[in-house]
């Protein structure tokens, strides 16, 4: 967490590594890897820079670690309102919200275990190979704008959500990261300016999660809608979250877990969400 004076900025700068009995196995500082890449450390400077300027840094006290008037340390979701109630954006330069591992990319630019990650505040993704604490790779900057939810696909490319703050309309990516450039793009017609995502399914198709407009679409490669799913709220507004951050495909074999009618978790589900069918829904969903 750098410091100057009596502000600070937060970096969301820890990744962990648990083992598969749930203990801590390794942690490491994503803010020093990223700055082991020149470029990547004066970007990161640069924002800092910015938002000390613009009066956008947390003052100690606001982070102070205890509640007043009770006995218990502040918890992520209290700092994360304080930050959020101060004027201007929260400080949280490397807010980070996608982290996947990744099988080795086909022509060598990243080997298997290395990770994607998405710093929205930055408009960077990047893949990162924890174990020489060093950046493999990297793309984003005045091309992307709040991004959400990059993947690797199996011939290498990536596809990413860009949420499209600055210009105020969001697209879909795939990123050749060896040429670095865009080999495919699509604007399906809507605005999320936070949260949201997108997934390449089995058959092609690319499911998106519209999260302020409280609905996802399944789109073909040629941008035809295949399904909807409207999520009914009466709270979504222009500049608040629906009542899902992102939804995901799941296995077959996984939703029959869900069960009849009568299972509590498909009649929350059933209670919460009312489906619009524009073609047949796939067993997969």
């Amino acid at each position: 967490m750098p410091c100057t004076g009596g502000s600070h900025v937060l970096l969301d700068n820890s990744i962990t590594v648990l083992g598969p009995d749930g203990q801590l196995r390794d942690a490491h500082s994503l803010y020093e890897i990223l700055t082991t890449d020149p470029a990547l450390a004066a970007l990161i400077t640069s924002a800092i820079d910015r938002h000390r300027a613009a009066g956008r840094t947390a003052d100690t006290a606001v982070l102070a670690p205890r509640l007043e008037g009770t006995n218990g340390w502040r918890r992520g979701r209290d700092i994360s309102r304080l930050l959020r109630s101060r004027p201007g954006s929260p400080s949280d330069i490397l807010h980070t919200n996608t982290l996947e591992i990744l099988p080795a990319h086909p022509a060598g630019l990243w080997a298997a275990g290395d990770i994607l990650v998405s710093l929205r505040d930055l408009d960077l993704i990047a893949v990162l190979d924890l174990r020489a604490r060093a950046v493999r790779w990297w793309w984003g900057p005045g091309e992307l704008s709040g991004q959400h939810q990059p993947s690797a696909q199996p011939d290498g490319t990536i596809l990413v959500f860009d949420n499209g703050r600055r210009a105020g309309r969001t697209r879909l990516l795939e990123i050749e990261p060896v040429s670095r450039s865009v080999v495919w793009q699509y604007e399906p017609g809507l605005f999320c300016e936070m949260a949201g995502g997108c997934e390449r399914l089995a058959d092609g198709t690319i499911l998106i999660s519209d999260a302020q407009a409280g609905r996802a679409l399944i789109l073909d490669r040629d941008g035809q809608e295949r399904w909807q799913v409207q999520v009914s709220t009466s709270t979504t507004g222009a500049r608040s979250r629906a009542e899902f951050y992102r939804l995901s495909a799941i296995p077959h074999a996984a939703a029959r877990h869900l069960g009849t009618g009568d299972r509590p978790a498909r009649a929350l589900t059933e209670s919460r969400v009312r489906c619009q069918l524009i073609q047949s829904v796939r067993s997969t969903l």
